[in-house]
């Protein structure tokens, strides 16, 4: 069996029309906004967005369930995680997307404490 190896660098073509499969699902975010080719970067910023969201979130929130007790942040919390998941069925940008999807994630980590001492 041989080993063929790739070369190191590999030209990058611009895309000029691309397809989507949609065999499985009709729309998503990636055929929405076309985030291919040159603008597939987008996927993993929308990803690293939503991490920072989490983390930012258990921070504050965290530290406000511990001062004012989880009960009290759970109930502003969902309603809040629950507007902006419904906002997110209606996003018409991009950077939309991304507010929403960082504030999901804020909310839903605030939901948790830090489990400081």
């Amino acid at each position: 069996m041989e080993l063929r190896s790739l070369p190191l660098y590999t030209p990058k073509v611009p895309c000029e029309s691309f397809s989507f499969d949609t065999s499985q699902f009709t729309l998503t975010v990636t055929s929405e906004w076309s985030l291919v080719c040159s603008e597939a970067y987008k996927v993993g910023l929308a990803q690293t967005v939503y991490y920072f969201g989490q983390m930012f979130g258990i921070i504050i929130f965290g530290i406000l369930s511990d001062t004012f007790g989880r009960k009290r942040m759970f109930v502003p919390l969902t309603c809040v995680m629950g507007i902006f998941g419904i906002m997110g069925a209606y996003v018409g940008t991009y950077e939309q997307y991304l507010i929403i999807r960082f504030v999901i994630a804020l909310t839903k980590m605030g939901k948790y404490r830090l489990g400081l001492p």
